[in-house]
C-alpha cells in the first residue's frame, strides 16, 4: 500500500491515479509499508517521523505534509486530521467531536461500517488492505487507522447513484433481451417464395414458349423444421401464372403473378408468405426460317352486299402441296363491302406452329392475313340505276325471242303480223328482301299488232306481251349485272273470234290493264314498283270496206256457209277448236313453244295425245270433253293402256310436255 500525496488516503501500490481524488501518484510513491506499522500507538509527531522515514511524507513537498499532518492538535483532531482540512474533518468527525474520538465511524452509521469493515465478517477483515493483524485488532487506535481509508458521504452517494444506474441499465437491457426473445419466439415464420421459382423460355423466336416451375422439394427441405406440413401448405396456398406463354419473341416481357392464399397460410399453417411480381425478358430464342404462305393466294368476293361470300384460290401457291397447307376464313358468309376478314393458315389460330416447325424446319410468317371485302353487288331498287346499255340488251333479247317464236303463231290463213313496239317497263323490288325471292323483277312490256281477215271481216287486233328478267344487281362501281338467259314470258292466252267463220289464239293479253293486273297488282303485297309504260292509245280498229268488197264478202260468206255444212274438212276445222296442238301426233314439238303454255294448257296438250290413241280417261269430265270430237274413239281403259300404243312423235312430245311443266315447280 502507498499513500496518496494529495488526499492522504492509502491506495494500492500498482495504482497510477488515486481513486479518491484523481491525482497522478506515480512520482510521489514511497516505499510500500504496512500502515499498521506506521500509525499504531504513535503520537502525531512520532507518526509523522515514521511516515517520513518510510517515505510517506516528503520534506520536499510541504503541501503534502500540511495536508496530512498539522502541528495543532485538539480533542477532535487526534493527529489524523489537519485543522487546515475542515471538509475532511467534517467528513469523518461530527461537531461533537467526542462522540467520534473513539473511531472515525459513527455508531449510527451502520451502512458505512458494513461497507468498509464489518467486524462480524472475519473473511472480509482478513482481506482488508490494512493487513490481517490490524483487522483482527479491535482496539480504538486500529479502528482509527481504518478510518484513514473511509469514503466520504458525498462519494458514497455518488457510488450509490452509479450502482443504481448500472443496475437500471442492466435491468433495461435484460427487459429488452427478454422482449426480443419473446417477440422472436412468438413471430410467425416467413416463407420467401422467389428463391424457389424459375421461369424458362424455349423454342424459336416469334413462336417461343415460357414455363414457370416451383421447386417444392427444396422449399420443403428448407422449412420443414419451422412449419408443420410445409408440403401441404405449399400445395394448397402457393399458386402462380404467366401472362404470356406462347408465340414469344426475343425482347418480349413476360410477367409472373402470384395467386397465393395468404389468409389460409397464416391461419391454418401459421406462416407468412413473402413474394413479389416477377418480370422476365425473353431472350436466347433460336432464330427461325420463315416463308410467305400467302404467296400466290387469291381471295375473291361475290354475291350481294350484306349477303356476300368469300373464297380463295391457292392453286398457284407452291407450298400448299409440299407442306400440306390449307386456309380457313374466320368469316366467309353474310359479308358486306368494307368488312375486314382474316384468312388463317391451317389451324394455327387455335394452336402454335411447333409441330409444323419440327416437321418442316421452317414456319409460315405471317400466320394470317386480313382482307377487306369489296366489289359486292347490291340489288337494283330504282330505274335510275339502270343504264341505257343494259336496257338495250334486255330489249334486244325480248324482241328476238318474239320474232323467232311468237311470229310462228301468225301463219294461219287470214292473219298477218304487222309490228311490235316497246312501251316501257315495270320494275318490282321486294319490300322485305331478306324474305322474298327474287328480290327484284323487271317486266319489259310490248304491244304487237296483227291483221285478221276472214270474209266478210277485216280487223286489226292488239296483243300486249312482256318478257321478265330478275335479280338485277349493281356493283359498287355502278355496273349492272343481269342474266339475259334467265327470263320468263307470257303464259296467258286469249282468243280473237271473227263471227262463226274463224277464231285465233294468241299468247298475251287483250288489254294493258289485264297485263298490269297480273304482273303488278297481284304482287303488290310483296313488291313495290315503279313504271315507265306508256300506251300509244290505239286499240283494235276496223278497216273500211268499199261497196264492192262488201258485196264480195257477202257472197263469199254465203258460199262458205254452204260449204261448211257440206264439207267434212270444214267441220273438222271447227271440231279442232279447243285443241292445243292438232299435229302433235305427226311432228316433234319444241320446248320454246311449250314454255309459252300455261300449266293447264300443257295438261290439255298431253291429254289430247292420249285421246287420239283411244285412252279411256278415269275423269269422266275429260272423257266427255273429247267425245264431241269425231276422231276420239275410246277403246283402252287406263289400267290397260301401254305407252307402246303411242308413236315416236307422241312419246317424245309427252315427255317434253311433262319436263317443261315439272321445271316450273
Amino acid at each position: 500500500m502507498v499513500q496518496c500525496p494529495a488526499c492522504g488516503n492509502m491506495i494500492r501500490t500498482e495504482a497510477k491515479i488515486c481513486p479518491f481524488c484523481g491525482t497522478a501518484v506515480d512520482k510521489y510513491k514511497g516505499p510500500e509499508v504496512e500502515i499498521s506499522q506506521v500509525l499504531m500507538g504513535a503520537s502525531k509527531k512520532e507518526a509523522a517521523e515514521e511516515l517520513t522515514n518510510h517515505g510517506f511524507l516528503d520534506d520536499s513537498v510541504p503541501e503534502m505534509n500540511q495536508g496530512f499532518m498539522s502541528d495543532t492538535r485538539s480533542e477532535t483532531n487526534p493527529g489524523f486530521m489537519d485543522n487546515m482540512e475542515p471538509e475532511m474533518n467534517s467528513e469523518f468527525l461530527g461537531e461533537a467531536g467526542s462522540d467520534r474520538e473513539q473511531g472515525f465511524m459513527d455508531e449510527t452509521d451502520s451502512e458505512g461500517e458494513q461497507e468498509f469493515m464489518d467486524e462480524t465478517d472475519p473473511e472480509r477483515n482478513q482481506d482488508s488492505m490494512y493487513g490481517p493483524e490490524y483487522s483482527k485488532d479491535p482496539s480504538p487506535k486500529r479502528r482509527r487507522a481504518r478510518g484513514t481509508f473511509h469514503v466520504s458521504a458525498k462519494e458514497k452517494k455518488r457510488i450509490r447513484r452509479r450502482n443504481i444506474a448500472i443496475v437500471s441499465i442492466i435491468g433495461i437491457l435484460l427487459v429488452g433481451v427478454l422482449t426480443t426473445i419473446f417477440v422472436l419466439s412468438s413471430r410467425k415464420p416467413t416463407v420467401e417464395l422467389l428463391p424457389y421459382i424459375t421461369v424458362k423460355t424455349s423454342g424459336y423466336d416469334s413462336i417461343g414458349q415460357a414455363t414457370a416451375n416451383f421447386d417444392y422439394d427444396q422449399a420443403c427441405a428448407d422449412y420443414s423444421k419451422k412449419i408443420k406440413n410445409i408440403d401441404q401448405m405449399l400445395s394448397e396456398c402457393v399458386h402462380f401464372e404467366l401472362d404470356h406463354t406462347e408465340n414469344l419473341k426475343n425482347g418480349d416481357e413476360i410477367i409472373l403473378r402470384w395467386q397465393c392464399d395468404d389468409e389460409r397460410a397464416k391461419k391454418t399453417y401459421g406462416c407468412i408468405l413473402e413474394y413479389t411480381t416477377l418480370k422476365v425478358t425473353v431472350e436466347d430464342l433460336d432464330e427461325v426460317e420463315s416463308f410467305d404462305a400467302f404467296e400466290g393466294v387469291k381471295v375473291t368476293f361475290e354475291g350481294i352486299n350484306g349477303h356476300g361470300s368469300a373464297s380463295y384460290d391457292a392453286k398457284n401457291n407452291k407450298y400448299v402441296k409440299d407442306m400440306d397447307l390449307y386456309f380457313t376464313f374466320d368469316k366467309s358468309k353474310d359479308l358486306s363491302n368494307g368488312d375486314v376478314i382474316t384468312l388463317w393458315i391451317n389451324d394455327f389460330k387455335e394452336k402454335d406452329t411447333t409441330e409444323f416447325l419440327e416437321r418442316y424446319g421452317k414456319v409460315p410468317s405471317p400466320l394470317s392475313k386480313e382482307f377487306t371485302v369489296e366489289g359486292l353487288q347490291s340489288y337494283v331498287t330504282s330505274g335510275d340505276e339502270l343504264s341505257d346499255e343494259v336496257l338495250k340488251q334486255m330489249k334486244d333479247k325480248a324482241e328476238k325471242y318474239y320474232d323467232s317464236h311468237l311470229s310462228e303463231e301468225f301463219t294461219s290463213e287470214g292473219e298477218e303480223f304487222k309490228e311490235i313496239n316497246y312501251l316501257g317497263y315495270y320494275l318490282l323490288h321486294a319490300k322485305k328482301p331478306e324474305e322474298q325471292t327474287p328480290v327484284n323483277k323487271i317486266y319489259l312490256v310490248y304491244k304487237a299488232r296483227v291483221l285478221n281477215t276472214a270474209a266478210p271481216y277485216h280487223q286489226e287486233n292488239v296483243i300486249y306481251w312482256f318478257m321478265r328478267f330478275k335479280e338485277l344487281r349493281v356493283s359498287d362501281q355502278g355496273e349492272i349485272d343481269v342474266d339475259l338467259d334467265d327470263y320468263y314470258t307470257v303464259e296467258n292466252t286469249f282468243s280473237v273470234k271473227l263471227g262463226a267463220a274463224a277464231s285465233w289464239y294468241y299468247h298475251g293479253y287483250e288489254t294493258l290493264d289485264a297485263l298490269y293486273e297480273e304482273v303488278v297488282a297481284d304482287q303488290s303485297d310483296d313488291y313495290a314498283h315503279e313504271e315507265t309504260v306508256k300506251d300509244d292509245g290505239k286499240g283494235p280498229s276496223d278497216v273500211e270496206k268499199d261497196e264492192e268488197a262488201t258485196t264480195e264478202d257477202a257472197s263469199t260468206e254465203e258460199q262458205n256457209a254452204t260449204t261448211e255444212s257440206d264439207d267434212p274438212a270444214s267441220r273438222s276445222t271447227s271440231e279442232e277448236e279447243g285443241i292445243i296442238f292438232s299435229d302433235s301426233s305427226s311432228r316433234y314439238l319444241t320446248e320454246s313453244e311449250i314454255s309459252s303454255l300455261s300449266d293447264e294448257e300443257i295438261r290439255s296438250a298431253t291429254n289430247e295425245i292420249f285421246a287420239r290413241a283411244g285412252y279411256i280417261f278415269k275423269d269422266t269430265g275429260i272423257g266427255d270433253f273429247y267425245k264431241k270430237y269425231s276422231w276420239y274413239h275410246p277403246t283402252t281403259p287406263a289400267d290397260q293402256f301401254d305407252m307402246d300404243q303411242l308413236n315416236e312423235y307422241e312419246v317424245a312430245n309427252v315427255v317434253l310436255l311433262q319436263k317443261v311443266r315439272d321445271s316450273r315447280h
